[in-house]
């Protein structure tokens, strides 16, 4: 982990106050399971559970696929669950999920599907909300609102669902004053194709409609990678300035009341 470059990327957008949040892999049930980067400290890691069906907290149950901890370097994840089975979303048109998967398919766009993926798009919806409600908390005190105000599974244990399941109407009300600040220790000069873990992707170079699979110590722009451009320069302030994410841009006009009215957001749709 200290020296991953994708550990150190995420590191890095977290000292930046971006609170990141990061699946634990569809590769459970076995320990020491859960894959980059949710297996570095500082980020939120999130695993997945099945709805039991029931009224109470504490019923559920880890699906048998949500990866497990300890990491390799015996750190403890994931940090909580949340629902990731046979969830409905957007699907993507011509994608190889859409075309594989057919018997999935919803009218209107959609797709149900299950994955940690799933979980954690769950949870940073959840952040979202808190952030939108507690504007000035950083990600160290957004990350232990939500673990300190979860609620663990009767009977299972902690190396698979972490604090519990998400319980975001708790975490809005929680006080991380206390929140511990992580150390960032991640410094990122090591292997770009060890970090990839065996997984390799397949995509057309610019200037080329040949799909190639991407190996070695090649970047997703198929450009040669070195522990150099992951330094201090390339990820400055200045990337994520206010002006490209200004109040103009951002506008209450475009967030306005009408586009996101109470009907489409009551409580009979989020019971």
């Amino acid at each position: 982990t200290l020296v991953d470059p994708i550990d150190f990327a995420v590191e890095r957008l977290w000292g930046m106050g971006i609170t990141v949040v990061a699946s634990a892999g569809n590769t459970g049930p076995g320990p020491m399971t859960v894959t980059k980067p949710g297996d570095d400290p500082a980020v939120i890691t999130v695993g997945a559970f099945a709805d039991a069906g029931t009224v109470s907290w504490g019923d559920d149950t880890v699906t048998p696929w949500s990866a497990q901890g300890p990491t390799a370097d015996g750190v403890a994840k994931p940090d909580l669950v949340a629902p990731g089975r046979t969830l409905i979303s957007v699907r993507s048109p011509g994608s190889v999920v859409e075309h594989g998967n057919p018997q999935a398919l919803v009218s209107g766009g959609y797709i149900r599907g299950s994955g940690t993926s799933q979980a954690t798009a769950v949870t940073a919806g959840g952040i979202a909300l808190l952030l939108s409600a507690h504007p000035g908390w950083t990600p160290d005190q957004i990350k232990y609102s939500l673990t300190s105000t979860a609620s663990p599974m009767r009977g299972v244990d902690s190396s698979k669902q972490g604090a519990g399941e998400l319980r975001l109407s708790r975490a809005l009300g929680a006080n991380p004053a206390n929140a511990p600040q992580q150390n960032l220790q991640a410094r990122g000069f090591g292997s770009l194709e060890a970090s990839r873990g065996g997984q390799h992707v397949v995509v057309a170079c610019p200037g080329s409609t040949t799909p190639v699979e991407l190996e070695g110590e090649t970047d997703a722009q198929c450009n040669d990678w070195s522990a150099e451009s992951w330094s201090a320069e390339s990820w400055s302030a200045e990337s994520w300035s206010a002006e490209s994410w200004s109040a103009e841009s951002w506008s209450a006009e475009s967030w306005s009341a009408e586009s996101w009215s109470a009907e489409s957001w009551s409580v009979e749709s989020w019971s």
